[in-house]
């Protein structure tokens, strides 16, 4: 078997964990979400982000021509583990937002400043397909192949939320999103795929006293990664949503989304135990949903697992 040096690689592998603070984003476009890593290592990490455009609203609202700018900082928590012999992640992560927002209600222009925390979330993560549960020891002779794994993410509605406002950090309803991925190594490279859906419970306290239910919203992502040296890696890729219409008071809206976007991270080792990564997200086509540009940098660093 091939030998692979595990020290920054697994750890940067993991900044991947991070999502976008409360955005109601239909692609998640981190690469190396179903990277192995070893067991018993923890990672914290420390994500800054840069948003602009039609973020944080959602498609039932009537505001009209809205734009924002929104700075969102997430704090997450990263354990890996053995679950039933088989590498798994579990991960915490909590966000908070700042920022401002315009847009036409009734044909006046209304202005928002907010901040607060965004929904927080739990997700854990199993490759149950090439990827066994292995000591960072063990991972020194371990060659990676292909791999097919499955996520499972619940945000919590505790984020910021007034039913009085159009406009909020927090959603008031339940998000789950189930994801499946697969991926294959071939020296230097790795080619990645992931299916994913975003459920919703029902927000009975939505603007004006209206109860909100929304369809679910349906994802494709394919990515490409790309690593030069032992913890220092580039990935790029595109993702696919649709769904996601959305119902008030029991009448459908015309909130259908359908939207393509296309993203780069870059990830250079600091030191054995830290890393940064950059990353870049933009809309290649939005029919209905959010549309935006993101740029964010996250620090990460890891202890534990017999280092």
């Amino acid at each position: 078997m091939t030998s692979r040096t595990p020290g920054p690689v697994v750890a940067a592998a993991l900044l991947g964990l991070l999502l976008a603070a409360g955005t109601a984003v239909a692609q998640d476009l981190e690469p190396r979400a179903f990277s192995p890593a070893p067991k018993g290592l923890n990672f914290a990490l420390l994500n800054y982000a840069y948003s602009s455009g039609n973020i944080f609203f959602d498609p039932a609202v009537p505001i009209e021509d809205a734009t924002g700018a929104v700075h969102s900082a997430t704090l997450a928590y990263v354990r890996t583990l053995s679950f039933f012999g088989k590498s798994a992640k579990l991960a915490a992560m909590v966000p908070y937002a700042w920022g401002d927002w315009e847009g036409l209600l009734d044909g006046e222009i209304r202005t928002r400043t907010e901040d607060g925390f965004a929904d927080p979330g739990l997700q854990l993560t199993v490759n149950f397909v090439g990827a066994p549960a292995i000591t960072m020891r063990e991972m020194v002779t371990y060659d990676e192949g292909t791999i097919v794994g499955a996520s499972f993410l619940v945000k919590f509605p505790l984020g910021q939320y007034d039913p009085d406002r159009l406009i909020n950090l927090g959603t008031n309803r339940y998000t789950f999103v189930p994801r499946l991925g697969v991926s294959h190594r071939v020296a230097e490279w790795t080619l990645e795929a992931i299916v994913a859906a975003s459920f919703y419970s029902e927000n009975n306290d939505f603007y004006q006293d209206d109860e909100l239910s929304q369809a679910p919203l349906w994802s494709l992502v394919l990515d490409a990664i790309y690593q030069f040296k032992p913890g220092m890696w580039f990935g790029f890729g595109v993702g696919m949503g649709a769904g996601g219409r959305t119902t008030i008071s029991g009448v459908p809206t015309d909130t259908y989304q359908q939207n393509t976007r296309f993203g780069g991270t870059f990830v250079y080792p600091l030191s054995r135990h830290s890393s940064l990564k950059g990353t870049y997200v933009n809309s290649i086509g939005t029919e209905r949903g959010a549309d935006y540009d993101t740029i964010s940098l996250a620090y990460q660093v890891r202890w534990g697992g017999g280092l």
